[in-house]
């Protein structure tokens, strides 16, 4: 709807990385991961959707986006590119990203007017952290632009999981909980148990970053018109949830 109004407008889309719903607060998940969005949704009401059925197309990020960004078959001459409808709708478009990813970059990023890359480090050994990005959010959604389309992607709880958060903030593992308690009994071992430790770790900090980003929006839409925001990751993450593997 936005794409077809023609006053000022907004349109945020974050895009995560390896986030398993299963694994959230938000979805009824004991350990509290995401305390900040629960509280956004009581204060938003009606305001803010909670997608309850959603479904990844595909368990690895570079297919994943293809096919969130295209429309029509890859190679068909039909296909359509998001980034290429905003702007024929006269939106200013931004890709604003935590990852160094050279197939993302000549696929997507490069389709935008502005590509901020807040990280340098190919690879699973990055510790750039998504909180990086939002100064450039912030700078995007003050640009004079009326019509824009910014693209957010984060690097969320990629693996490793323990170099998604600042160190030294993992408050699951202290003790044994509910959760520890229940991977116990089904005979995951203590390194998949560990991990989900870290996995959870990752989501309470991108859960702080990601309502940060929320914030940044709703308080660029004072007076400017229309904004949207979307949050959705490309994939999820098995952390011990049917097998003892992560």
């Amino acid at each position: 709807p936005l794409l077809e109004d023609a006053g000022p407008s907004t349109v945020v889309l974050v895009l995560s990385e390896s986030i398993n719903r299963d694994n959230l607060s938000l979805y009824g998940y004991e350990r509290q991961t995401t305390p900040r969005l629960q509280a956004h949704q009581r204060a938003s009401g009606p305001q803010m959707t909670v997608l309850r059925n959603a479904w990844s197309v595909d368990a690895s990020t570079l297919p994943a986006v293809r096919n969130l960004f295209g429309f029509g078959a890859p190679d068909s001459p039909e296909s359509h590119h998001l980034l290429a409808l905003a702007r024929a709708s006269g939106y200013k478009t931004w890709w604003i990203s935590n990852h160094d990813d050279v197939g993302i970059e000549q696929q997507h990023a490069r389709l935008a007017d502005t590509v901020q890359r807040v990280n340098r480090t190919p690879g699973r050994s990055t510790v750039s952290l998504d909180g990086e990005m939002l100064d450039e959010l912030k700078t995007a959604l003050d640009a004079p632009s009326e019509r824009k389309f910014i693209v957010v992607h984060m690097l969320g709880a990629h693996p490793h999981y323990s170099l998604r958060y600042p160190k030294g903030q993992n408050p699951f593992d202290d003790e044994v909980d509910a959760i520890d308690a229940s991977l116990k009994s089904k005979g995951s071992s203590l390194w998949v148990r560990q991990q989900r430790q870290e996995y959870d770790a990752a989501l309470l900090y991108h859960d702080h970053v990601v309502a940060e980003m929320l914030h940044l929006a709703q308080s660029a839409a004072s007076g400017k018109g229309k904004v949207a925001w979307m949050y959705l990751s490309d994939h999820g993450q098995e952390v011990g949830h049917e097998r003892n593997h992560a």
